[in-house]
């Protein structure tokens, strides 16, 4: 247990939400069209998830270089209003979280403490700033960035769509790679700094009741001299069920800060 001190396993709480007949779908090598930048965006657009719930296991895997470690995590979510998460190690529960529009909140229960507060935790750790919208996204496989074809260049990169802004922001760079078969996201970065990197791939998807969804997920964060490695493998997916957001914070436990 020593793996779980508290800043490890609070940093990988926090960001793992911070996320049969299911059918895996891939891209095969194919001719590539040459859609103008609005028609790409609009086909994306078409393709947003727009189930009113979503709930799922999740295979997580952290690695920061100095502590790896694999977690067991129950997903629930309500579209733009809730997501809610649950981790185990080795069958037994560590801790919940539990994130809206306007906060952040997660307990564990190795040390007894929590934390409520901004998203300025998460924006920390990934590098660049995020809200809630933002953190939807990446566990949809859907961009960080509106996207909007009057600001947005595109071009063929392989058997993606390269889409950038032009010119780029003076805070960071932004690059999105889409796919060209269900205009979905193959990957995400934001560079903001020779230290400050953010890198989202999504390796496969699963289509379920007519949403494509991730199957997996990996995520690298480069901030500052911190180098951390995510990985989502997304399973048991079921959509548009009733769902509930058990959080409330044991009596006793103590409330950090984390700078």
């Amino acid at each position: 247990m020593k793996l779980f001190f508290q800043k490890k396993i609070t940093l990988l709480f926090a960001f793992v939400i911070t996320l049969s007949s299911c059918k895996t779908t891939t891209t095969k090598t194919i001719r590539m069209k040459n859609y103008s930048t609005q028609k790409i965006i609009q086909k994306y657009q078409e393709e947003e998830f727009n189930a009113e719930t979503l709930s799922a296991k999740l295979k997580v895997k952290y690695d920061d270089g100095k502590i790896a470690q694999n977690v067991s995590v129950k997903l629930r979510m309500e579209k733009d209003k809730v997501i809610w998460m649950s981790a185990s190690f080795l069958g037994f529960p560590v801790g919940k979280i539990k994130i809206t529009p306007h906060e952040v909140a997660f307990y564990e229960k190795i040390k007894g403490t929590y934390f409520q507060g901004n998203f300025g935790l998460l924006s920390d750790f990934l590098g660049t700033k995020v809200d809630f919208e933002q953190v939807q996204n990446i566990l949809l496989g859907q961009s960080l960035f509106q996207l909007d074809s009057e600001n947005i260049e595109s071009k063929i990169n392989e058997q993606s769509y390269l889409l950038y802004p032009k010119p780029q922001s003076e805070l960071y760079d932004i690059y999105i790679w889409m796919n060209p078969v269900y205009y979905k996201l193959d990957s995400q970065q934001v560079i903001s700094g020779p230290q400050d990197n953010l890198k989202i791939d999504y390796d496969a998807y699963q289509k379920i009741d007519h949403e494509f969804l991730p199957k997996d997920v990996s995520i690298k964060a480069h901030h500052k001299q911190k180098k951390t490695l995510v990985n989502m493998e997304y399973k048991q997916i079921e959509l548009n069920k009733a769902l509930s957001f058990p959080f409330d914070i044991p009596s006793g436990y103590k409330k950090i800060t984390i700078k």
